[in-house]
């Protein structure tokens, strides 16, 4: 089971690229590796009251992943674990990306990393 308990939450800070308030919250991915996601600040708020009251939050990645699988069935989608999530959020900050004129270098480069990682998925 994933957790978050209470040194997870790193605060609210504006986003770079979309000069947002973002609430950033430490997690521990695949192999030990340790990130930051970034939510909306009333989300952030709210898992940071639940974890207030119950010490920690976490959830069950069999039931997530069952979770997704049935709703990939009812969209009537092939099921590809969260992979596909993460697709549409890599494509979803280069069209952010798009919309920076200061950023054309970067574009390229992603647009090159993501034709190259994923040319092969059944998501291109």
């Amino acid at each position: 089971m994933r957790t978050i308990k209470e040194w997870s939450f790193k605060g609210i800070k504006v986003e770079k690229l979309t000069r947002e308030e973002r609430g950033y919250i430490e997690v521990k991915g695949k192999g030990g590796k340790v990130g930051e996601i970034g939510v909306s600040p009333d989300t952030y708020n709210t898992v940071k009251e639940w974890v207030k009251s119950f010490d920690r939050i976490g959830f069950d990645e069999r039931a997530y992943r069952k979770d997704l699988q049935e709703a990939a069935n009812l969209m009537g989608q092939e099921y590809h674990d969260s992979h596909g999530l993460r697709w549409i959020f890599a494509q979803e900050r280069l069209r952010l990306f798009e919309n920076c004129q200061h950023h054309k270098k970067t574009i390229l480069f992603f647009q090159f990393l993501l034709c190259s990682r994923y040319s092969s998925t059944p998501y291109s």
